[in-house]
């Protein structure tokens, strides 16, 4: 059943969704089935714009996860990222913080899902406003890894930044 269900997951979220939901509830399905139903509802709520179910299937696929596959990293890692990611859009940037304080306990340092994630969290320091947090994280690292994307990203923003910075001196 669960593979017939992932080779449907690529139809729209209005085919999908039911038959998640329908899954998640068989008293029958065993609780990693269960917490992988919760997890593709959740991703299937996201790809809709419902942040609310997401949030909710996506907390409850995280929490059966972490209980019965401690060891599958990928799935725990993808489940925290749609967490960040839908806190993020929803602007809650505070929580969004602190998914990605857990996505850190799933990623090597120096890494590039590391860089993507310290990257992530530089940008959502800007949208609160700390733009001198957002600075440092971004000149960290564009000096620590200068060739990586993530490291030209930053120098990119950095550069961004100054120009946006000097031509509010010419507007005011």
């Amino acid at each position: 059943v669960i593979s017939l269900a992932l080779y449907i997951f690529h139809f729209t979220p209005e085919i999908v969704v039911p038959l998640w939901a329908k899954l998640a509830q068989d008293p029958k399905l065993g609780p990693t089935q269960r917490a992988y139903a919760l997890f593709y509802m959740a991703r299937a709520s996201y790809e809709k714009g419902d942040m609310e179910r997401t949030n909710i299937w996506g907390q409850e696929a995280l929490s059966l996860l972490m209980q019965v596959t401690p060891d599958d990293k990928a799935r725990l890692k993808d489940t925290v990222q749609l967490l960040l990611e839908s806190t993020v859009r929803t602007k809650r940037y505070e929580a969004a913080l602190g998914w990605l304080a857990e996505l850190n306990k799933y990623l090597v340092p120096g890494d590039a899902e590391w860089q993507n994630a310290r990257f992530r969290e530089a940008e959502i320091h800007k949208a609160m406003g700390n733009t001198p947090k957002w600075r440092a994280m971004m000149t960290e690292l564009a000096q620590k890894y200068p060739k990586s994307l993530h490291g030209r990203l930053a120098s990119s923003a950095l550069s961004s930044q100054k120009i946006e910075e000097a031509a509010r001196k010419y507007v005011n």
